[in-house]
């Protein structure tokens, strides 16, 4: 685990909103990214995009054994396409010793560091424990007197989640951030969210992770577009579908209207806004204050620096 020494909340935190360039940057997030990796056996693609980072400059003879070398090193592990290994051979065996021929390989496992590892480590409990050490204890005596500050914050997030989950109320908290989290401009500036439960504990929980998957193509799809009515369907079919495990109860005419719009593929980005309005409401009007009542509050409290 790097050290947080030199290292305050905010930097630390900005990670969760930031691109896999940008953490790759940072010295301190790049050690912790690559920790994450090492833990869920996928560090070589990390290490595989540096090499390649590394020998961009070289030419010749000097760029085919380096080329040979990186296969040699990475061909077992790294999860490339046929044509983009074939480019690293042309360069190896000195077929074609050009640079270009790097590319493929690299956009592809830089693609899956940036839209799957990634992810992943933004919401892990290796991330989360992290930032835990960072947080002032004055951000969590502001949620005291904002709910929106719990919910904006992911450490905030996650102790408010676990207290939830000991009330059997947790799915409310997990449909307000599925929907909430498809508008950023209304996320601001928060940290991120964190992860579900206990299915990151395990790299393997890859039912939960596609739907984590989805919602965050959601987040990013075209509005008014064919993408962003399948994962409105998505989110109905997992929240608000009559008997489905994780059914959030909403007013009968509120969810008929929601049945409605996307039966009518009416889908846009003002679809869920009464839904996540009124399940926000639950939250607040009783888990919210007993959570703050709750050991797991003053505990995290107890062990937050001033």
């Amino acid at each position: 685990m790097p050290s947080t020494e030199g290292l305050d909340y905010p930097r630390a935190a900005s990670w969760s909103s930031s691109t896999v360039a940008e953490i790759m940057r940072d010295k301190l997030g790049k050690q912790l990214f690559r920790r994450f990796l090492f833990e869920s056996l996928a560090e070589e693609n990390m290490l595989f995009v540096d090499q390649i980072d590394a020998i961009r400059k070289f030419e010749g003879d000097a760029l085919k054994t380096a080329v040979q070398d990186l296969l040699d090193k990475y061909d077992m592990y790294i999860n490339i396409s046929s044509s983009a290994k074939a480019k690293l051979v042309e360069i190896s065996t000195g077929t074609n010793v050009d640079r270009k021929n790097l590319e493929l390989a690299y956009k592809e496992v830089y693609k899956l560091l940036e839209n799957d590892q990634f992810p992943r480590f933004r919401r892990s409990e290796l991330y989360l424990n992290f930032l835990e050490r960072l947080l002032p204890r004055t951000y969590a005596e502001k949620w005291a007197s904002s709910f929106d500050a719990l919910l904006g914050n992911q450490v905030g997030r996650h102790h408010f989640r676990e207290f939830l989950f000991s009330i059997h109320a947790e799915e409310n908290l997990r449909f307000w951030e599925a929907i909430i989290d498809s508008f950023d401009a209304l996320l601001g500036n928060q940290v991120g969210r964190h992860h579900f439960r206990e299915f990151l504990f395990s790299i393997h929980a890859e039912e939960n992770l596609r739907f984590w998957e989805a919602i965050i193509e959601f987040r990013n799809t075209k509005n008014r577009s064919h993408a962003m009515t399948n994962m409105a369907r998505s989110i109905h079919d997992q929240f608000l579908k009559e008997g489905c495990t994780n059914e959030v109860f909403l007013p009968f005419g509120l969810r008929q209207n929601l049945i409605k719009r996307i039966k009518d593929k009416d889908v846009d980005l003002t679809l869920f806004d009464e839904a996540t309005k009124h399940v926000e409401q639950v939250l607040k009007n009783d888990p919210y204050v007993r959570f703050l009542a709750s050991n797991n509050y003053k505990n995290l409290l107890a062990k937050l620096i001033k």
